[in-house]
């Protein structure tokens, strides 16, 4: 069977040269002695077209007929029809064994001739270089749940994979991790060693890293850390891969811990994102000001500052230049197809490559060539760019190349321009005048806070499964999956649909039941007595169980307490500090006692449950697990539990006799008469018509809120806390609670059903009043860590939802005497709108999609059966503390801290009266210094520990907690021999003492250097010292010790 060869020498393309004719660089020595066969205007039925697969040149002569077949090394791989448009075709010899495309059937010559895309540019000196960087930003959830997303993005990368085959020049760029490890778990072994390849040679590139593409705003930077360091650990092992740069392109304003911590901390040494306010975009591009070098954090100052790159429009190319279905034009060079566009596409681009060299530093800029979802169709993309690589260089006024966000940066590193610093943070975000992109800090709030408070339990649950051994099964890391991908900045964020959100908390929930299993496991072998050690070993029957509906009293283990069943209640403190701290469970009797371990009375009182929590225990148990509760009478139990660090303590609590000694004290409830309440409630208008609330927006109708009011108490008072209760309205409910020894008012709060009935969507707000002279100043956290200094400002076109800021940990005002501190329990829109005055929203229920692309409103309902649905409900703590300002900070850093690490409560039944007695992994006597909290424990694969400590205080937020602190790790952790330890980048992907120099850059105001850090450990006396805001990832190998602690 005849064979065709194609071949070119340097007078010009040849078409029928057969292979081994030695044609001056052609394709060189072929498959013997095959006849030459020339195509012309007939159809040639049945010969072969031998071509290997490659880069560089491409071939417009053929269409192969019905019924032709393809072949790759003997396998069909597509029959019918096949366009043979653009196949590429390697440079250089065939050799033996060479990748080879056989095509037999029936051909018709369309064109007989060559053109060679030359793609292969590089970085040219003196002309202006436009960095064309392919990318597809793939939502972890959006519009549509994480799994159906996948099937598209499996296309997507399928499609990339071929096109990056075809030509060595190509180059994309991946980012989530959730989707890639996903894929490439499902790949053979021979198409894993193509992707490597790619990697390898630049071709592939991961940028960021992480399991998603993080929110800044909704999320606390411990969670922040774990999806990160999930995605960076899964490159490292499978590629040897360590991402240099951040990809945020997307997230809705970004954090100053997004630049110190999740940027300079890994080892990247650039970051890119493309929204910011639309004013600072405009004033940035006319000062061409849209990269510059930010300096995160007033602590750490000039050592972590990090270039920044904020794209000039949107994550996606100029106009005309975006393809696959997204309007852009075709560069025609096909002169058989009709007239050719090429010089008007030459011209376009590089009036649109002028227009981008006008808002920027230096003679490079980045096109980002790709949007939401794209590259399904990447031959599309690919083919475009090929031809205005080769058509725009070979014009010659600029250089287009391949590139990516390393490459980019490295050439701007080149540079050696002098940039302008950049501090603080970039919130809110504003698309125009009326649109401030504030009411996603509150969307959702029971996602909100589920998260949050999986977030807290994941580090428990892991430091009781790095104790006591960690199993195959049950296990944390399902739960460590799912937590990362709600991170998501359309996850946690609350702007995904509705059908999205339950999607996430599904997922959120398989995998904490399977992370409860893990914990009644170890926390039920550890209260019998078992060295940790042999937890594993042992079969030790677990008969501790969880209630994970405490927040709306509904817990079945202990509403049925008799003296043949009494209950032991164990509290496991995940926190390095001992603590002292009320416990409230739901019981049936009032008539109870609480011993601790050694027999001894605890002080504890009952109240009676409020109407407010019957209903929403009745609604949720049913709706949650299918129970009805019985309509009896409850009482809430409160006692307070001493617990030590790492450990945990048990209580008993049994029927008491008539008039026992140390029996729980009753309380005494009665209608108050209170006029002077710090808190009042309101709600904002959502507007409607125009730019709608929505679920990103945060639009009032009217800037001045609704009051809800009422004046009718209920007090409760007993031997332990006191307490106010009030309904604010049929469906706000609060309850203040003063307990014993604190200095801070619990405040309970529960809103919904928001109702509609009148047609207007609202937004609730607490208002909380202190007498403080403000100044129209007011704090608040970046994501849980730093305080950052707001200004209230009245040039805002929306002078409310203008000045709204995210908070995760809290939000304070103070004068020179005075402070007002709030903490709160899941991320929410704060702000100061008056002076004296902190305002925090609550719940928000919107009539109209506000039309930033999910395409519904607001309006989260519940729905039972075929009973009728009502809007959701949510239940929120917040913590006020008002006192002088130099305790402020210390109590707002420890307070903070319990809030994330809640005590974790086990019930079970005892044998016989006996009690466990308490236990603790850290030497007795011994804790963590007050400005220290451990982050993280947690089992690696190779049975190492991951241990994470973090100061917890700014330079010179505190006089003395501020100051560096040291810790003992051999005491800390006194149930291990402790091997050696390795510092490890954050992350965990990098040695910290090998890890690569990150770039420095020239800029134009020198700042001081940050505070000490902290030193070497000396792997001798395995002591850690920790500066002011430092964070230590540490990797211990250890040898368990066959001892158990029972203090």
């Amino acid at each position: 069977m005849p064979v065709l060869g194609i071949g070119r020498d340097e007078d010009g393309p040849r078409e029928d040269v057969p292979y081994g004719e030695g044609v001056k660089g052609g394709l060189g020595v072929a498959h013997a002695a095959a006849a030459a066969v020339h195509l012309d205007d007939e159809i040639v039925e049945h010969d072969i077209l031998v071509l290997p697969r490659g880069d560089n040149m491409r071939v417009e002569a053929l269409a192969v007929g019905e019924g032709a077949v393809a072949e790759e090394g003997g396998v069909v791989i597509e029959t019918r029809r096949w366009e043979l448009q653009f196949l590429r075709i390697i440079r250089g010899v065939l050799l033996a064994g060479d990748r080879v495309v056989a095509i037999h059937g029936t051909w018709k010559r369309r064109q007989c001739c060559y053109a060679a895309y030359i793609t292969n540019a590089s970085v040219v000196a003196g002309k202006l270089n436009v960095h064309l960087v392919a990318h597809s930003h793939d939502d972890v959830g959006w519009i549509k749940t994480v799994d159906d997303y996948y099937d598209t993005v499996k296309g997507i990368l399928d499609s990339v994979l071929a096109s990056l085959q075809e030509n060595p020049d190509r180059k994309f760029v991946e980012v989530e991790q959730a989707f890639f490890s996903r894929w490439w778990n499902e790949q053979n072994s021979s198409v894993q060693g193509v992707v490597r390849r790619l990697v390898k040679s630049g071709q592939l590139e991961f940028a960021n890293g992480g399991w998603c593409m993080h929110d800044e705003a909704a999320t606390h930077y411990a969670d922040m850390i774990d999806q990160t360091t999930l995605g960076h650990r899964f490159l490292k092992q499978e590629f040897d891969v360590v991402p240099r740069i951040g990809w945020q392109i997307d997230p809705f304003g970004h954090s100053a811990v997004q630049a110190y911590l999740l940027g300079t901390e890994l080892g990247f040494d650039g970051l890119f994102f493309a929204r910011i306010d639309y004013q600072d975009r405009l004033r940035r591009t006319r000062d061409k000001n849209l990269e510059f070098v930010w300096e995160g954090s007033n602590t750490l100052k000039s050592d972590k500052q990090l270039f920044t790159s904020v794209f000039l429009r949107h994550y996606n190319p100029p106009k005309g230049f975006d393809y696959e279905g997204s309007g852009g034009i075709i560069m025609q060079d096909d002169p058989s197809k009709g007239a050719t566009n090429i010089g008007e596409r030459v011209e376009a681009f590089v009036n649109a490559a002028k227009v981008y060299a006008n808002a920027t530093q230096t003679n490079h800029v980045m096109w980002t060539m790709g949007d939401d979802f794209k590259y399904y169709r990447s031959a599309e993309w690919y083919t475009e760019m090929d031809k205005l690589i080769h058509y725009v260089n070979k014009d010659g006024r600029v250089n287009a190349l391949y590139s990516t966000p390393s490459i980019y940066l490295d050439a701007k590193h080149a540079a050696d321009q002098v940039w302008n610093v950049t501090k603080n943070d970039f919130f809110p975000y504003a698309d125009n005048k009326d649109s401030f992109w504030t009411g996603y800090y509150t969307s959702r709030p029971v996602l909100k806070g589920y998260v949050r408070a999986l977030s807290g339990y994941l580090q428990a649950a892991r430091q009781l499964e790095a104790l006591t051994g960690k199993r195959d099964h049950p296990n944390t890391d399902n739960l460590w999956r799912a937590l990362s991908v709600v991170q998501h900045h359309d996850g946690v964020s609350g702007t995904e649909r509705q059908k999205v959100a339950d999607d996430y908390a599904r997922l959120l929930a398989i995998a904490a039941s399977e992370a409860e299993k893990s914990m009644n496991l170890a926390a039920s072998c550890l209260a019998a007595g078992v060295s940790p050690s042999d937890c594993l070993r042992k079969n030790v029957s677990s008969d501790a169980v969880q209630c994970p509906h405490l927040d709306i009293s509904f817990c079945p283990s202990s509403e049925n307490i008799t003296s043949d069943k009494p209950l032991v209640v164990t509290a496991y403190n995940p926190l390095g500090w001992a603590r002292e701290e009320y416990i409230q469970i739901p019981v049936s009797s009032n008539a109870l006692i609480v011993t601790d371990a050694t027999g001894k009375a605890v002080d504890s009182q009952l109240a009676p449950i409020s109407d407010a929590t019957k209903k929403l225990r009745k609604l949720h148990a049913e709706l949650d697990i299918g129970v009805i509760p019985e309509d009896e009478t409850l009482y809430s139990l409160v006692f307070k539990a001493v617990v030590p660090p790492l450990g945990f303590s048990s209580y008993l609590v049994k029927p008491s006799k008539p008039n026992e000694n140390g029996s729980a004290g009753n309380s005494r409830v009665y209608e108050a008469n209170i006029t002077d309440s710090s808190t009042e409630y309101f709600w904002y208008t959502g507007e409607v018509g125009g730019q709608n609330s929505g679920a990103y927006i945060f639009r009032p109708a009217d800037n001045n809120p609704t009051p809800v009011t009422s004046s009718v108490w209920l007090a409760v008072e007993g031997p332990l806390y006191k307490a106010r209760r009030r309904q604010v309205s049929p469906w706000i409910y609060e309850e203040h609670r003063l307990y014993n020894g604190e200095t801070h008012n619990e405040l309970e709060i529960t809103v919904g059903p928001i109702p509609l009935d009148d047609g207007v969507g609202k937004e609730v707000i607490v208002k909380v009043k202190a007498n403080t002279t403000s100044n129209s100043k007011f704090y608040t956290d970046s994501n849980g860590r730093d305080f950052l200094e707001r200004v209230r400002s009245k040039q805002v076109t929306q002078p409310v939802a203008g000045n709204y800021y995210p908070v995760n940990l809290g939000i304070y005002i103070n004068d020179n005497q005075t402070d007002l501190s709030l903490l709160v329990d899941r991320a929410s829109g704060a702000s100061s709108i008056n002076d004296g005055e902190v305002e925090l929203m609550l719940h928000r229920r919107l009539m109209a999609d506000d039309e930033r692309g999910v395409s519904e409103a607001l309006d989260e309902q519940v729905c039972i059966g075929s009973q009728e649905c009502e809007g959701l409900t949510v239940r929120r703590m917040v913590y006020v503390n008002s006192g002088p300002v130099k305790e402020a900070s210390r109590w707002r850093r420890l307070k903070g801290q319990r809030i994330y690490s809640p005590l974790q409560l086990f019930f079970s039944t005892p044998s016989g009266q006996n009690v466990p007695k308490q236990f603790s992994m850290v030497k007795s006597g011994y804790a963590l210094p007050d400005n220290v909290a451990l982050l993280t424990i947690q089992e690696l694969e190779d049975k190492s520990i991951l241990v994470r400590l973090a100061h917890l205080f700014e330079a010179g937020e505190d006089d003395t907690l501020s100051k560096p602190a040291n810790v003992q790790l051999k005491q800390l952790f006194w149930h291990w021999e402790i091997q050696g330890v390795n510092e490890l980048s954050l992350s965990t992907n990098q040695d910290k003492s090998s890890m690569k120099r990150r770039m420095e850059w020239k800029v134009a105001e020198k700042s001081e250097g940050g505070a000490k850090r902290g030193a070497r450990i000396d792997q001798k006396s395995l002591l850690v010292e920790l500066g002011p805001m430092e964070i230590r990832t540490l990797q211990l190998t250890v040898k368990p010790k066959n001892v158990v602690t029972l203090i």
